[in-house]
């Protein structure tokens, strides 16, 4: 009877009804971290800021001031239905909710760590990768140095060709060999293989590209196989900035952006193009005018296209407006630099 009894009854042993509610407890908090991290995953994805310049007050009641996207996220998900979120926070001590900025600087490190491993992890099933790095100074006046990978790799049963960025990490010696000896160990501490290194990828300071105690040169002596070339983004970045103090180009450039500025101070400016856009709607889908960026050359780029598919209309549009009213000496100037 003893021995039934026990074995009938074990559930109810302490040991294991003190098990069984860890393991619950266990579920609960890992549900409710999950909703947290979903939170700072999706402000990372949509590549928005967590916080604002004051965090105060209840996080589940609406507040006067703008209190950052994290916690607006937050209490989108409780009206949206998340229930066990909506119980953490209500019953919570300030202590435990998990929300503060050290808890979300925390998180953000723990995705970057799993994002690393992740492509550890693909580099070493690649066999050999290429780095491609560059030193610059953040705003916060700290000389930073961009580590990123090029590797081969498979998406969905192809091998395709990708580069993704590794992480930041200070500098202190910019030096060639201070620099060299920073990637090395940086890739090392990711259990990469350096001897797998097969290229290189630098702009061209002397720092990084030197023949002599240049990053490239400091890590072929090494590393052989890793031969070095020049980034040929940087080359083309560089063509461009060039060519852009030629005298035609530059007067064109100029122009592109008096006339869009011109057209986009007046509401009344803008209708009489958006006019001459339906007219022409046969020949263009655009409708406003990109603005030129002075120091993203991708974006002037899309701008000058956008310039180019409404020529017809935007010339139309300074026929109108030089015609008639006090603008007409300003539109007349502009359809001639045209």
């Amino acid at each position: 009877n003893f021995v039934k009894c026990y074995t009938e009854r074990s559930s109810m042993d302490i040991r294991n009804v003190a098990d069984h509610g860890r393991k619950k407890q266990a579920l609960q908090n890992r549900q409710k971290l999950a909703s947290i991290i979903k939170t700072v995953l999706l402000c990372g994805r949509q590549g928005v800021a967590l916080r604002a310049h004051r965090e105060e007050g209840n996080v589940i009641e609406e507040t006067a001031c703008n209190d950052g996207n994290f916690r607006a996220l937050l209490r989108f998900r409780i009206d949206a239905g998340d229930t066990c979120l909506q119980e953490h926070l209500l019953n919570a001590t300030e202590r435990t909710r998990y929300i503060s900025p050290r808890i979300q600087n925390e998180i953000i490190d723990g995705i970057g760590e799993l994002f690393r491993k992740r492509i550890s992890v693909e580099v070493q099933q690649s066999g050999f990768f290429s780095i491609l790095a560059d030193e610059t100074r953040d705003s916060g006046k700290i000389d930073q140095l961009t580590l990123c990978l090029r590797y081969v790799t498979s998406r969905n049963d192809r091998k395709v060709v990708v580069e993704n960025f590794l992480m930041y990490c200070e500098v202190s010696d910019k030096t060639g060999v201070g620099l060299a000896s920073q990637i090395l160990r940086n890739l090392t501490a990711q259990n990469i293989d350096v001897t797998k290194m097969r290229g290189q990828g630098y702009d061209g300071c002397s720092a990084m590209s030197g023949r002599f105690k240049g990053v490239q040169t400091v890590i072929k002596a090494s590393i052989p196989e890793a031969l070095y070339v020049h980034c040929a983004s940087h080359c083309l970045n560089l063509a461009v900035v060039h060519s852009s103090e030629c005298t035609l180009i530059r007067n064109t450039v100029g122009t592109i952006g008096n006339i869009r500025a011109f057209i986009s101070n007046s509401t009344s400016r803008i209708r009489i193009l958006e006019e001459q856009v339906a007219l022409h709607s046969d020949t263009t889908t655009a409708r406003r005018l990109k603005p030129l960026c002075s120091t993203r050359w991708v974006e002037s780029h899309k701008a000058f296209i956008n310039f180019k598919e409404m020529f017809v209309p935007i010339v139309g549009a300074l026929e109108e407006i030089s015609a008639k009213g006090n603008d007409a000496s300003r539109a007349k100037e502009l359809l001639s630099a045209l």
